[in-house]
């Protein structure tokens, strides 16, 4: 029985048209792996291709999010039809200034401190 981590790895080539990695590597060193014989280097385009691709959508979302507000003209809300299609709502996020909080209380900043480990993962 597949476990979830291949159905995972399974699915996600399938969506982005890449068949699943075959590992046949040699170490290199501690910290590098030869992949020669992998599908390394298309993955590192894929992942700049999608890369690329979020900044588009996201500039997109942008402005088209400003044409939205412009229809509005200051009104909470939009319709088509005697339906509401679109709302847009003010928000306020509270947030604290760390780095005053650092300067004028580093003893309570470094207490209140927490670290959060993740991957990042850079094409070269």
């Amino acid at each position: 029985m597949a476990t979830l981590t291949e159905i995972t790895k399974s699915a996600i080539a399938r969506l982005v048209g890449i068949a699943p990695a075959v590992k046949q590597t040699t170490a290199v060193s501690d910290d590098v792996i030869a992949l020669d014989h992998t599908n390394l280097l298309e993955l590192v385009n894929a992942l700049n291709e999608a890369r690329t691709a979020s900044k588009l959508f996201k500039a997109q979302e942008d402005a088209v999010r400003a044409q939205i507000l412009t229809l509005l003209d200051g009104h909470e809300a939009g319709s088509v039809g005697g339906f509401v299609q679109v709302m847009a709502c003010s928000r306020t996020r509270t947030g604290i200034d760390t780095t005053r909080l650092k300067a004028e209380y580093p003893a309570i900043a470094e207490m209140l401190a927490t670290a959060t480990d993740y991957i990042v993962v850079k094409p070269m």
